[in-house]
């Protein structure tokens, strides 16, 4: 999550919540908010992630408030994940890196939508999605962009075409 940041064609400040696939860079969701997003918000991105793209085995996220639980139980969020099935990953504190390739994402997204304008957010925001999965090549994935990259994963080869029980 990104934000508050200052969106003039607006006249507000927005938050922004963005979804990538760490193999890919692939932008599974985004959307802005013109408020602080709540939990509620960020599972609702995912859910129409997992519809479109199936579900990941983990979802990495940032320390943030939404993310933890205050007193060292399990966060909301973390009980959602553990329904569906997912790995909760909670980055290292004090430790930006871990969690760059989102960070990466958020700054170009804002730099480059905001030299487009903001007039429509989130509308803008699906066309730049489809621009930045599809037609914009990454130096760090070989000059790919992570539509190829996402599409064309080494590891689909290997899932097996039917699933038999195992006892």
């Amino acid at each position: 999550m990104k934000g508050p940041f200052w969106v003039e064609e607006q006249g507000q400040h927005l938050h922004l919540i963005t979804l990538i696939d760490d193999h890919s860079r692939f932008c599974l969701g985004a959307k802005f908010h013109p408020f602080a997003p709540k939990k509620e918000q960020i599972i609702n991105l995912l859910e129409e992630a997992i519809k479109e793209y199936g579900y990941p085995e983990s979802i990495l996220t940032d320390n943030g408030a939404l993310f933890s639980s205050v007193g060292g139980g399990t966060s909301t969020f973390s009980r959602w994940c553990q329904t569906e099935g997912i790995k909760h990953i909670r980055a290292r504190v004090f430790h930006p890196e871990t969690c760059g390739k989102v960070e990466r994402l958020h700054g170009t997204i804002i730099r480059e939508m905001e030299r487009l304008g903001l007039k429509y957010c989130n509308a803008d925001l699906s066309y730049y999605r489809s621009y930045y999965n599809f037609s914009r090549p990454h130096q760090s994935l070989n000059f790919l962009t992570p539509g190829e990259r996402f599409m064309n994963h080494p590891y689909v080869s290997l899932v097996p075409k039917s699933v038999t029980q195992v006892y």
